[in-house]
């Protein structure tokens, strides 16, 4: 599955097992694992560029910011805590949502570590403070807070993208704190708690121009609440709630001091004028579902620190996943495990905090509640699914098929190609799908295919349709004249002195068949089976199909040929005798049921054969016929 729209230019194309380790902090916000599913390698999607967002990456993105009219937030600080022992030189480079910044010198001030933050395009403005020292590193460590005061919210992690930091005899540690946790200064990180919402929560975001056109009473900001060019909507005020009537008719208003709405189900958007849109699981999405919470990790420790009780989501001996690396719990009852304390049964080296996840989580990349299941673009008029070309449903949850089977099959979902699967023409017990929580069945009711048009066995004017789009024709097939061999032949053995039998053939069912049935009967309820076209029925006593003692009567297949399924009987309806109709013996069949019987070319458009030259249509036994294949040789033919 292709990336939707070659990503509109404005994103790199990826699979899912890449976008499970491409971590940028702004597509994608896990780095885990996600390489055994099938569709792995198979099922591709856009990793959109700064400024660009939709599964097509063709909407632009709008300034977001913090709500001018909310009060009582904080901005996130984070802290770096760096130790160069000795004579240390060199540098080091932190990521933030997909960009570096750096190099930062071990010795740089809080003016140089500021101005190489804000020179990225993804940090809008800082505040930089050292603790412990007045250089971002020294022999005893360096807590430098960072405080974001131009990007608002809950922020993704600062991350150590290159550590160039030399020390003569001594190590040197570069750790991101955050969350809440402490630095070894004790300077305490904070979570952001400002929104972060498109055009403040205060204008309407124009997706197609990445331009914000502000509510009434509200204008541009500087990103941190006073009056500037950032082409936001967070300077200013309003002692009423956003729509041309209160929420437009579609929430309730908050009123003083905020001014906000609580929009209706089927309604979002700062004045609830958005309509929502049907969602369904996700085609393309990050893998993993992280645990609630953050865990500070300690080089080389055992145990680490949650900021949640993770007792309800891992248990010892379950392995989890940290940073990417996979770590089993504990199993030693001596080792803490309680609302704060996850044991590992071995030392981790990683990050001072981080997520983790639980090991068996990350094969999960098709979440549900996605709107149009990220393969097509909401109508918030109308609250439809406008589906990209190939899928369709209403929230594009299902994929079309080709050329809607051109006529000759029917469109179907993998479940029911399961269902429908035939061994031989025998129905199966094959299933998927059916166990919900599988993840390798994920798309059991989202995948469709064409199911083509089969003949049955003896209908000669009839032929196979095939081909991903069912827009080819098989053709006859019929015993190769060149080899030799037999018909199927089976035995079914009858002791009954009343009552009734049936025999059931690749699943079609003969009418009921009287205990003293002459062959000649026996052999036309065989015959009236769609499945069957031609049998020779005889008894090896008497001239009636049962007796008390048994009789066998063999039954021939003349023109179903090759390994036939058994005969299925039902004796339920017998009496006398021991009231049993069942299968003795079996010859299999071994004439060839080869297409053109390997004596011609079939001609795909008409699913006609055309024969080699000596060579004519048979009956299925060498004879001349009208199968229409070319299994008979041509009595009129004079050529070698």
């Amino acid at each position: 599955m292709a990336c939707p729209n070659n990503c509109n230019n404005h994103g790199q194309c990826v699979s899912l097992k890449d976008a499970a380790r491409l971590k940028d902090d702004r597509n994608f916000f896990r780095e885990v694992t996600y390489a055994t599913s099938w569709e792995a390698t198979r099922i591709y999607g856009c990793m959109c560029e700064p400024g660009w967002y939709g599964y097509d990456c063709s909407k632009k993105e709008c300034p977001r910011g913090d709500d001018p009219m909310t009060t009582g937030q904080v901005d996130e600080v984070q802290v770096i805590d760096c130790t160069c022992s000795n004579t240390c030189s060199g540098n080091f480079y932190l990521s933030f949502k997909g960009e570096v910044a750096g190099p930062i010198s071990f010795d740089d001030s809080a003016a140089n570590v500021q101005a190489a933050l804000e020179a990225t395009l993804q940090i809008h403005g800082v505040t930089v403070a050292f603790t412990g020292g007045t250089a971002v590193c020294d022999d005893d460590g360096v807590s430098t807070a960072i405080t974001f005061t131009h990007n608002p919210g809950d922020l993704p992690q600062l991350r150590v993208a290159k550590n160039d930091l030399t020390t003569s005899g001594a190590t040197t540690t570069i750790e991101i704190v955050h969350s809440g946790q402490t630095s070894a200064q004790g300077v305490a990180s904070v979570t952001g708690t400002k929104e972060d919402l498109p055009c403040n929560g205060r204008g309407v975001c124009d997706s197609s121009t990445g331009q914000c056109t502000c509510y009434t009473g509200f204008s541009s900001s500087d990103r941190a609440g006073a009056s500037g060019l950032s082409g936001d909507c967070g300077f200013g005020t309003t002692t009423s709630c956003p729509g041309s009537t209160s929420c437009s008719g579609h929430g309730t208003c908050s009123g003083a001091s905020d001014y906000t709405c609580t929009c209706m189900d089927g309604y979002v958007g700062a004045d609830c004028n958005t309509r929502t849109c049907p969602t369904g699981k996700a085609w393309f999405a990050e893998a993993g579902v992280s645990l609630p919470g953050f865990v500070s990790v300690t080089n080389g420790a055992t145990s680490v620190t949650t900021t949640d009780d993770l007792r309800t989501h891992v248990k010892r001996g379950d392995t989890v996943v940290i940073n990417g690396e996979t770590l089993t719990v504990s199993t030693s009852t001596g080792d803490t495990f309680d609302a704060t304390t996850l044991p590992l049964a071995s030392a981790y080296q990683g990050s001072t905090v981080t997520y983790v996840e639980a090991a068996a989580r990350p094969e999960i990349a098709h979440h549900v509640g996605t709107q149009c299941s990220g393969r097509g673009h909401c109508d918030s008029l109308l609250g439809t699914c406008s589906c990209m070309n190939g899928f369709t449903g209403s929230a594009c949850q299902h994929t079309t098929c080709p050329s809607s089977c051109s006529g000759r099959g029917d469109c179907i979902s993998n479940e029911r190609f399961a269902e429908e699967t035939l061994d031989n023409f025998d129905s199966t017990a094959y299933t998927y799908g059916a166990d919900i929580g599988n993840q390798d069945t994920w798309d059991s009711d989202m995948l469709f295919g064409c199911k083509c048009d089969k003949k049955l066995q003896y209908d000669y004017g009839m032929y196979d349709s095939f081909g991903h789009d069912c827009s080819k024709l098989s053709c006859p097939t019929g015993d190769d004249p060149s080899t030799s061999g037999v018909h199927e032949s089976q035995v079914i053995t009858c002791s009954a002195t009343g009552g009734t039998f049936t025999l059931t053939f690749r699943r079609e069912v003969t009418a009921a068949i009287d205990h003293n049935a002459a062959a000649a009967d026996i052999k036309s309820a065989l015959e009236a089976l769609r499945t069957i076209g031609t049998v020779s029925v005889t008894y090896d006593s008497g001239t009636e199909a049962c007796s008390s003692g048994g009789v066998a009567m063999t039954i021939t297949f003349l023109t179903e040929l090759g390994d036939l399924p058994e005969l299925v009987p039902d004796s339920s309806s017998l009496t006398g005798g021991s009231a049993s109709a069942t299968v003795t013996s079996t010859t299999d069949g071994t004439r060839e049921n080869d297409e053109c019987s390997n004596h011609g070319l079939c001609d795909r458009a008409t699913g006609a054969c055309s024969c080699f030259a000596g060579y004519v249509s048979s009956d299925g036994s060498g004879n001349a016929g009208d199968r229409g294949d070319c299994g008979a040789r041509d009595a009129l033919w004079t050529g070698s």
